[in-house]
């Protein structure tokens, strides 16, 4: 689970209160800031591509997705309302 938490920039909770978990997670969410990343030559070979965001602050976390795969848009199936996919 840490595992996965990792690469989905969760957080992972050790613990059974949930009014916590849920201030925690809404305090993490209040203060951000958002970078775009577009690559210089996209491949669409569905291949993994890693990302590693870094900052000379050393007083700051950062949470940010560690890759992505590099599918093509024109053949990637398109998800509907409800998470269908057409």
């Amino acid at each position: 689970m840490e595992e996965f938490a990792k690469e989905t920039v969760a957080r992972l909770h050790h613990t059974n209160a949930l009014g916590e978990a849920v201030g925690d997670a809404i305090a993490d969410g209040s203060d951000y800031y958002t970078l775009a990343y577009a690559p210089p030559t996209p491949k669409f070979n569905d291949a993994y591509r890693k990302i590693d965001v870094r900052m000379d602050e050393s007083n700051y976390t950062l949470e940010y997705r560690r890759g992505y795969y590099d599918d093509d848009p024109a053949t990637t199936p398109k998800a509907m309302p409800g998470g269908l996919v057409r």
